[in-house]
């Protein structure tokens, strides 16, 4: 056997395997003779079908599997013994149709990326911000009123009260110029809690009773962001809705908050730490605190990634990186359009990119990721999918179960491996650097998160 690198022009290279029939002819007789002891064939006993038959029958495939299983393993053993450093994985040059199978010795080609080397540096990110989230008292006091509603009694109320705390289910239907439900029309029942109503629709619905019905001007009591979320219509296309709406106040559900008391505080602090109210929002705002410090530093993360990749030069095999980008998109039509080529090409570049800055800065900090990180974190995927659909069903053994599926899908562990070992790189370079701090309110730091995240 042997594998070498031809052809090669700056990180661009081509890899060929040349395959003999000694490397894989004891191989390809095991394999014969496993199948053999698997398969019925009429005139003979089942594990006493001579070879010879066999390979007559299924010699080809058998051939090809073992062949595709020892060029694989070849490709792997050279890349891993430390000889060749690559992007991605190689790129076969040959179509599976072009091969004689009946052959006994092989050649395949392969193109190539090499990886560079690449000088971090990281002082730059010093001039970097980390956001601490001023919390204020009426914000910590709200975040436990949303909090308490998780555990509010639910109970069917006779009228609507806009002070009281409650959900009220309301149904919408667009009118025609009649007065009659419009053929085709928008018709939406949607619920509401006393946070998120329109004030002008709880003014309409104020002291009024389950089955009540009035017909307005839909403009009047939402606005046009409101419209487009309530009905699930582009912001485009409202502009087409007649004005006239009937709504219909279906049900009312009253919700009685759990008190405030030593019960309550035992309930969500069971280790006794908190026995009055005023301790309560001091442990509470604490939570909040460590809360946005970890979503801040997930924003920071993602400023810190896009800096490295701005201030870092890294040169790329350009030719093998333009040949697999348009290998994916012709898979993946349905996430690649033509018009979006240019900018598409130029994310792929700097997913690439990183995955070279993050490789190297694991290999020289020795971080590693063992397999039962992987496991925990697709856990954890699995579970957040799960949870809300059903929760009764997902037993500690079915998530094992769907966890291990996962993992055994197409290229899901090493992707989860990656993503724990960005994890891991992440918070090695956010403990080399002194990013600048500044303090700013909860809402603006959920706006910057918003940017930071469409970034």
């Amino acid at each position: 056997m042997e594998v070498l690198i031809n052809n090669q022009a700056g990180l661009d290279a081509n890899l060929s395997v040349k395959i003999q029939e000694a490397d894989y002819s004891q191989e390809l007789d095991k394999a014969l003779k496993d199948y053999g002891r698997k398969m019925n064939v009429p005139g003979f006993r089942p594990g006493k079908i001579p070879t010879g038959v066999i390979r007559k029958m299924i010699g080809k495939d058998a051939k090809r599997e073992v062949v595709e299983k020892v060029l694989h393993k070849s490709i792997y053993d050279y890349i891993e013994s430390g000889n060749l450093k690559v992007v991605l994985s190689p790129l076969s040059t040959y179509h599976d149709e072009d091969i004689d199978w009946q052959q006994p010795d092989f050649e395949f080609s392969y193109d190539i990326g090499l990886k560079p080397t690449v000088n971090i540096n990281l002082k730059p990110l010093n001039e970097l911000t980390k956001h601490i989230v001023g919390l204020t008292d009426a914000e910590v006091k709200e975040d436990v009123h949303q909090f308490r509603k998780q555990s509010a009694k639910m109970e069917y109320a006779d009228k609507y009260d806009k002070n009281e705390e409650s959900y009220a289910w309301v149904k919408f239907t667009e009118l025609d110029e009649s007065g009659q439900p419009l053929e085709g029309g928008t018709e939406k029942v949607k619920n509401f809690d006393k946070d998120a109503i329109s004030p002008k629709l709880a003014e309409i619905l104020d002291g009024k009773a389950s089955g009540f019905e009035t017909t307005v001007k839909i403009a009047d009591i939402f606005s046009e962001d409101e419209m487009a979320t309530i009905f699930e219509l582009d912001p485009l296309s409202l502009k087409d809705l007649f004005p006239d709406f009937k709504i219909e106040l279906q049900a009312i559900l009253k919700m009685t908050m759990p008190e405030m008391n030593e019960d309550y505080f035992k309930t969500e602090f069971p280790d006794g730490s908190v026995t009055t109210e005023e301790q309560f929002y001091e442990k509470w705002k604490t939570i909040m605190e460590n809360h946005f410090n970890r979503e801040s530093n997930n924003v920071l993360a993602r400023d810190v990634k896009t800096a490295l990749l701005e201030k870092t030069q890294i040169e790329l095999p350009e030719q093998f990186i333009k040949k697999y980008f348009e290998m994916w998109a012709k898979e993946n039509p349905n996430d690649s359009k033509a018009e979006d080529y240019d900018k598409d090409l130029e994310s792929f570049r700097n997913d690439v990119k990183w995955q070279i800055l993050a490789e190297q800065i694991a290999e020289q900090q020795t971080i590693e990721v063992s397999e039962e990180e992987v496991v925990h974190y697709a856990e954890g995927l699995i579970y957040n999918a799960l949870r809300s659909s059903s929760p009764t069903e997902l037993t500690p053994e079915k998530l094992k179960q769907y966890t291990n599926n996962y993992l055994t899908k197409d290229n899901n562990y090493n992707s989860a491996s990656a993503t724990v070992r960005d994890g891991k790189v992440f918070d090695w370079l956010l403990s080399q650097i002194e990013p600048v701090p500044e303090t700013i309110s909860k809402d603006r730091f959920e706006e910057l998160k918003k940017v930071s995240q469409l970034s």
